[in-house]
């Protein structure tokens, strides 16, 4: 949950301009596409969305040269339906186009104008979190801002901008800092704030303000705002009870809050309920429903932390069943199909390391591979991708010791680390990593370059990480075996 559609624009807008006729043509095919998009929400059948968005582009084909916005907006609509549900990147470039048209017809000044800022800035949007193009995610904001300054207090509609704004503000943090949290948190508080108990979307920004707190705990580590992200997690699901079309949604939003008060706290009893959750989520979500990609994907991912908690092997050999028929789910060409190769890939590489199969390990590296292609320059995921890349064939070199995976190694590492500026929260990590296979290849090759760069990222590590992190001891110990091994050099 994240953007809201605001709308529907005034339907008198479609047949304006219009000869009798084509009135009667556009009205008959609008009428026809809307009762199709409408049984596709019920069915979640295909051909009820492809037949929608066919009447729709036969609409705006009469008469093409006068726009609509009714008719642009379902337009619209429709094909964000479609690529979300299919991932098919045309379907998302031809509905910012439709929504830019809106965004044409309604210059300012215009009643209507707010709603076409935030359709075309949810569009803009849901594409910069495909392909990682800041221009999209600036402009997102932009529209965002100019749609709140259109809602002034007692607006019908500041609720749902007050959303999409604090949205696209939190995409903006978490992918590129420089955004106030406090902000953001205080925009979704005076959602809620209009979404009163009773009101029939509170359940929705409740989940969103619960988003953003989670966020901020990541940030700060507040025990406040975990306790008030379950809170609302808890409220949301209340709200949303057995045979509510958003209930999995809710469920799954509050299993992950349980998994990071589990990480935090330790407790089980957190874990086994975010388990639970996710298993009734996924009930919820039969084969052929939208989004059971995703529930797999998150039950798979939970069941990975309770192997890692009790080293239970049927979990981990579940987990891999789960992110299999999710990648099966998800085709070439699909925008997430990434980020499955990449939990995949790394769960396989866990088994490996346990059980030593062979073709565990190959097939990590291959999916991993096809990750990375999946996220060329520019994309805001590519240095993840390196990484666990990078991770696979470290792994491969220490067992059958191809000086070939050791060099991609290091260079996967180096580019990832470039991607990860200074201030970057997981700069350390790629810091450590990337000095350990220095000190690697040292061992190799004895390039006395390699382990002086090994401990200077290791120092750099060291300073990014506070006195009690867990990962600190373990980057001293680093460093303390790099320097031995240095001096013990400079005295043979």
């Amino acid at each position: 949950m994240s953007q809201e559609r605001v709308g529907p624009f005034p339907e008198t807008d479609i047949y304006l301009e219009h000869s009798v006729e084509e009135e009667d043509l556009r009205r008959s095919l609008v009428d026809q596409g809307q009762a199709l998009l409408a049984s596709y929400e019920v069915t979640a059948d295909r051909g009820c969305l492809d037949e929608a968005i066919e009447c729709f582009s036969v609409a705006a084909s009469v008469n093409s040269d006068k726009k609509s916005l009714a008719l642009q907006s379902s337009q619209g609509y429709a094909l964000m339906m479609r690529f979300r549900r299919f991932g098919n990147p045309v379907d998302l470039g031809d509905a910012i186009t439709v929504f830019q048209d809106t965004l044409g017809l309604t210059p300012p000044g215009h009643p209507a104008r707010s709603q076409a800022l935030n359709n075309v800035a949810g569009a803009l949007l849901t594409r910069f979190k495909q392909t990682g193009h800041r221009a999209d995610l600036d402009q997102t904001v932009t529209y965002h801002e100019e749609a709140l300054k259109l809602t002034p207090h007692g607006h019908p509609d500041r609720s749902v901008t007050l959303n999409n704004l604090a949205d696209a503000l939190l995409t903006h943090f978490e992918q590129i800092g420089n955004q106030d949290l406090g902000r953001i948190i205080a925009y979704h508080e005076e959602a809620l704030e209009l979404r009163p108990p009773g009101h029939p979307s509170r359940f929705f920004t409740l989940n969103n303000l619960a988003n953003a707190l989670l966020v901020r705990l990541r940030e700060i580590g507040d025990r406040a705002d975990l306790d008030r992200t379950v809170t609302y997690y808890q409220e949301a699901v209340k709200l949303t009870p057995p045979g509510h079309p958003d209930r999995s949604s809710t469920l799954n939003n509050l299993a992950d809050a349980l998994l990071i008060r589990f990480e935090l706290i330790g407790d089980s009893a957190d874990l086994e309920r975010t388990i639970t959750y996710h298993e009734v989520a996924l009930e919820l979500r039969p084969p052929g429903h939208p989004n059971r990609p995703q529930t797999l994907h998150n039950l798979a991912n939970t069941l990975a932390n309770r192997f890692k908690q009790i080293g239970d092997q049927a979990d981990l050999d579940q987990t891999v069943v789960y992110h299999e028929e999710a990648l099966v789910l998800t085709p070439p060409g699909h925008h997430s199909r990434h980020k499955l190769l990449n939990d995949l890939g790394g769960v396989l590489l866990t088994r490996f390391k346990q059980i030593g199969d062979w073709a565990d390990l190959d097939r990590t590296v291959e999916y991993h591979e096809e990750a990375l292609e999946l996220t060329p320059p520019g994309h805001y995921d590519r240095a993840g991708a390196l990484d666990s890349l990078a991770n696979a064939l470290v792994t491969r070199f220490k067992q059958i010791g191809d000086r070939a995976d050791l060099d991609r190694t290091v260079a996967y590492y180096q580019q990832a680390l470039e991607l990860k500026p200074p201030g970057h929260s997981d700069r350390y990590s790629t810091l450590n990593n990337l000095a350990s296979a220095l000190v690697t290849r040292f061992e190799q090759i004895k390039d006395q370059v390699d382990m002086n760069q090994a401990i200077t990222y290791y120092e750099d590590a060291l300073e990014l990480i506070t006195p009690g992190h867990p990962d600190r001891s373990t980057i001293l110990l680093y460093l303390a075996n790099a320097l031995r091994v240095r001096f013990e050099q400079g005295h043979m």
